[in-house]
């Protein structure tokens, strides 16, 4: 609609929170708020999840015991506009989140990241390499551009 929405970002170390700065044409989308940081101590941002699982060392955790489970929080990128696109995330700019390793298929390992009664399923390659992503709920799906996403094989 030609509208410019912008959502900045910012951690403030000095009160262990995360400030975002809106800017809109609106005028409820406009101003800054701050966050506390939950109690956790992993954080990632929604898009960088497959980067920020292997450098917190939890992509070689998972591998090494399926069975257990991994907590994180999810930082939104782009809150709270988000959370406008997207079906049942939820309204906050923290979600609590866990990482399952699902199995070992096609030299793949598959996870399962839950949060918010959502599942995305990640596919890594033997060197946690990005293969695909998968967000059933949403209908978004990343996937190598030879991959047919219609193959009835996966």
């Amino acid at each position: 609609e030609g509208q410019k929405y912008e959502s900045k970002t910012k951690i403030d170390q000095s009160t262990k929170s995360l400030v975002v700065d809106l800017l809109s044409p609106e005028p409820k989308w406009n101003g800054s708020q701050s966050f506390n940081f939950p109690k956790e101590e992993k954080f990632c941002y929604f898009s960088q999840i497959p980067e920020c699982l292997y450098h917190n060392l939890i992509l070689v955790k998972s591998v090494e015991n399926p069975n257990e489970s991994y907590p994180f929080t999810i930082v939104w990128d782009a809150y709270p506009y988000i959370q406008e696109q997207l079906t049942g995330v939820g309204q906050r700019v923290f979600s609590k989140a866990k990482v399952i390793y699902e199995k070992s298929l096609n030299n793949e390992h598959r996870l399962i990241v839950e949060f918010e009664g959502q599942s995305v399923l990640y596919h890594f390659s033997q060197s946690f390499d990005l293969i695909r992503m998968l967000w059933i709920a949403q209908g978004i799906s990343i996937i190598p551009p030879e991959e047919d996403v219609n193959d009835p094989d996966e």
